[in-house]
């Protein structure tokens, strides 16, 4: 199933925001991903208000009608530390009984996975009369400076 298997793709990265370990390779592959799809994505780097030189990669992906009138999407892909013992790798997904394990399974990548899944679909819809876009940012488990409020 394709979302289960962008999910577990998602969750796989350490997006961890203590490290911000993979942020760029989870953001590339979002992008690259994006793009196959349909849309057209922009990357907005917020290290500079960050102040630590640590890129903090945050997408704009658009589904661009031309209509002027859009509806904006957000989500993060930051997760928070892996601490403490897990039944299950933290980034790895594991199905078990109906439900999802992972980092990030359900705060925020599930809500990632959902977002593109419903877009993958609105880019092929013809009677779509209104912008879409996707933001999909970072840091949002550390307040968001560098992500969303980035972005705004």
């Amino acid at each position: 199933m394709y979302e289960v298997e962008l999910l577990s793709k998602l969750v796989s990265y350490d997006t961890s925001v203590d490290t911000k370990k993979e942020y760029v390779k989870c953001a590339e592959f979002l992008v690259k991903h994006l793009e196959s799809i349909g849309l057209k994505c922009e990357v907005h780097d917020g290290k500079e208000v960050a102040g630590d030189n640590i890129p903090r990669p945050n997408i704009i992906a658009r589904i661009d009608r031309g209509v002027g009138e859009k509806l904006v999407i957000a989500s993060h892909y930051d997760v928070v530390p892996a601490f403490g013992e897990w039944k299950y790798p933290p980034f790895k997904l594991t199905l078990e009984n109906g439900k999802a394990y992972g980092r990030g399974a359900s705060d925020a990548k599930g809500q990632v996975v959902a977002m593109i899944a419903a877009a993958k679909h609105l880019v092929k819809c013809d009677k779509l009369n209104y912008d879409v876009e996707l933001w999909i940012t970072c840091d949002e488990e550390v307040g968001g400076k560098a992500g969303i409020g980035y972005l705004v």
